[in-house]
């Protein structure tokens, strides 16, 4: 399997007084380039911030690749793109089968 993971942002709550991100869904899709097949992890993480800290980006100064940097720190990337990659290999390779011997 030659998989190809695109970590995505599909929304953030912010607080509207100051900008600071506190949530972020989102989104791994891992496609594999030999059989065809993909799969999409979703979730969400609850972030923290200080709006007084130096390192404090304003909202509408982040970008996609900023918030992808911050849900990776705060998930385990590895174990994410290994869900998506059994779930790929499951559909490749279905752990069940139905069907009859006969015909």
């Amino acid at each position: 399997m030659a998989i190809t993971y695109t970590w995505m942002i599909s929304d953030m709550t912010r607080n509207s007084s100051d900008g600071g991100v506190t949530n972020v869904q989102y989104a791994c899709r891992g496609d594999d380039a030999d059989s065809g097949e993909f799969s999409l992890y979703c979730n969400n993480v609850d972030l923290t911030y200080d709006a007084s800290s130096p390192d404090f980006i304003a909202y509408q100064d982040l970008t996609e690749a900023q918030v992808i940097t911050w849900v990776q720190g705060t998930v385990v990337q590895a174990d994410i793109e290994a869900e998506v990659a059994a779930d790929i290999n499951s559909k490749i390779t279905p752990p069940t089968a139905t069907g009859v011997p006969w015909s």
